[in-house]
């Protein structure tokens, strides 16, 4: 059905990315540091769920030239689930002023995710070729506008590149 393999691995890239942007902990004397480490706490498990899915995901889905479409459309739906749920931590934290670009940034690069998650599991439904395709070309945008606004957080904010 599906002839192409997907260009999946960017998606573990940036989640792991994430993951590992989180690791760190806010610095006393730059910003609230108490809103940020509120911010980044609650970022910090729907994200490392994001990843796991995601992972999940990139296995069943870039399964060589033909992947499985009923494992890869369940493991998408877990992973828009997580995405969902990232959303959800991030709409539900008051947002740090100096995060209000990259938190505003990193939103709309989940929410391009989101539909091509979506745009994805409604071409392996339809068994359409070029609408899973689509799909996964909005993932990759998704990717870059990510990558890009984890690098607009600040320098000691606990979320680096």
């Amino acid at each position: 059905m599906v002839g192409s393999r997907l260009a999946r691995g960017g998606t573990v890239a940036v989640l792991m990315l994430l993951a590992a942007a989180l690791s760190g902990c806010v610095r006393a004397g730059q910003g609230d540091p108490v809103a940020e480490g509120t911010y980044v706490a609650a970022m910090r498990g729907p994200a490392d769920a994001l990843t796991t899915v995601a992972m999940a995901a990139n296995d069943t889905c870039a399964g060589g030239s033909h992947p499985d479409p009923a494992t890869c459309y369940a493991d998408t739906e877990k992973e828009i689930a997580a995405v969902q749920a990232l959303q959800t931590a991030l709409h539900g934290v008051p947002t740090p002023s100096r995060f209000a670009r990259a938190n505003t940034d990193f939103l709309k690069g989940l929410d391009v995710m989101l539909a091509g998650l979506t745009e994805r599991n409604q071409g392996l439904a339809g068994r359409s070729s070029s609408q899973y395709k689509a799909g996964n070309d909005m993932v990759n945008q998704s990717l870059d506008l990510q990558k890009a606004a984890l690098a607009e957080y600040p320098s000691g904010s606990g979320i680096t590149t």
